[in-house]
């Protein structure tokens, strides 16, 4: 995901917004002494809203590595080649010099799980240790399944909507094809598909000619926005299309499909 920010972005609000965003994930987080001093974030709720008040979620992990290196990186640049530029946004939001460091020690030891035996990216860090979803013996009416307790959903290996794969999607630079094809094939079957901002990120992930489930603004020709439009959907901030191009900072480009 390029960061796509220009030199006037971020003069005018785009530095602002990550440093006060760059503290928002070192609030959250901190460095756990049983974890060996990598960067943790705990009790919180990634995009899946079938797994909530989670230690570590991959995807909220993953976008906050991205949001901290990303900061750092830019007070260091406004401070090195543009100094009147970097003395405003000391003035106004009253940056300290150490905050950049911090940032960019955060980053470096923040905590993706990984699970070595699978090759996959564990949605966060109990999510292999639930018991998975009984979809075999799942009535289709009883679909979706907020029909049943969240208790019950809670405490099972079971998605609503992309989570992993999202961050795969947003991130493909930093994942190899190989990577994305084992946590397709594991994520895909435990997804249920009961929202429709799941089935968007996995026919992104399948490719345009695979088969993929059938939801809510999901259509046999393409897929559809929130206000009906067939053909490009957002997720985070890049549109993209099932045949694998997107935009990205006003660029066509081609998405590397995982089901292929």
């Amino acid at each position: 995901m390029a960061r796509g920010l220009n030199a006037q972005q971020l003069q005018d609000c785009g530095a602002e917004m990550l440093v006060e965003t760059a503290r928002l994930w070192l609030d959250l987080g901190f460095s756990s002494e049983r974890k060996g001093g990598q960067f943790c974030i705990n009790g919180v709720t990634g995009p899946d809203a079938y797994e909530t008040v989670v230690n570590n979620n991959a995807y909220t992990n993953l976008m906050a590595r991205e949001n901290l290196r990303y900061a750092a990186e830019t007070v260091a640049s406004l401070r090195t080649h543009t100094p009147d530029v970097y003395t405003a946004l000391v003035h106004k939001t009253g940056l300290a010099p150490s905050e950049g460091e911090a940032w960019q020690r955060a980053a470096e030891r923040i905590d993706v799980p990984y699970d070595e035996q699978r090759g996959i990216v564990p949605q966060d860090d109990s999510f292999l240790d639930r018991e998975p979803w009984d979809f075999q013996n799942t009535p289709s009416d009883r679909y979706p399944l907020l029909f049943y307790h969240s208790l019950d959903i809670y405490r099972k290996q079971v998605i609503k909507q992309a989570d992993v794969l999202l961050a795969m999607f947003l991130l493909g630079e930093a994942f190899s094809l190989e990577a994305k094809r084992r946590n397709f094939a594991f994520y895909d079957p435990l997804t249920t598909g009961d929202s429709s901002l799941s089935s968007c990120i996995e026919a992104a992930h399948r490719g345009p000619d695979r088969r993929y489930k059938e939801n809510e603004g999901v259509r046999a020709d393409g897929i559809a926005d929130g206000s009906g439009r067939r053909g490009w959907q957002c997720e985070g901030r890049l549109p993209y299309r099932l045949d694998g191009r997107y935009l990205d900072d006003a660029h066509l480009r081609v998405w590397r499909h995982a089901g292929r």
